[in-house]
C-alpha cells in the first residue's frame, strides 16, 4: 500500500502513516490489487 501511495505522488511519511490506516479498513482482496497494480509500475 504504500508503495502504492508513493508512485501516485504521496510523500514517503504521508505514505507511511496512510498505508498503516487503509491497511486496518480494508480488504486483504483489495490490498493485493493495489500490490499488483504497484509492481507493475517501474517508478514504484
Amino acid at each position: 500500500m504504500e508503495r502504492f501511495l508513493i508512485a501516485l505522488g504521496v510523500s514517503a511519511e504521508t505514505a507511511r502513516r496512510d498505508a498503516e490506516g487503509i491497511e486496518h479498513h480494508v480488504s486483504a482482496e483489495t490490498l493485493d490489487a493495489f500490490r499488483r497494480f504497484a509492481d507493475g509500475r517501474s517508478d514504484a
